[in-house]
């Protein structure tokens, strides 16, 4: 079985919800998957156990996770 994917998620729990505040739903799922993220930072979350928290597709969430990473890695 593969290890969890860590990701480093530089905006605070808290940014994250004033975020998921302003905005509509499909962005607020994705921040939900983010702030779910950002909770298990050090030890990683797998695609599985962010669907059964977020109630979101496991599909969905790989592909989120991947455009995440292509962004966050454009900006640097």
């Amino acid at each position: 079985m593969a290890l969890p994917l860590k990701i480093t998620i530089s905006e605070s729990i808290e940014q994250l919800r004033t975020l998921q505040r302003k905005n509509g739903e499909l962005i607020n799922k994705r921040l939900k998957v983010l702030i779910e993220i950002k909770k298990h930072e050090k030890t990683g979350i797998s695609k599985r156990q962010l669907s059964d928290i977020t109630g979101i597709n496991h599909n969905s969430i790989v592909k989120w996770r991947k455009r995440f990473q292509q962004i966050k890695s454009q900006i640097k």
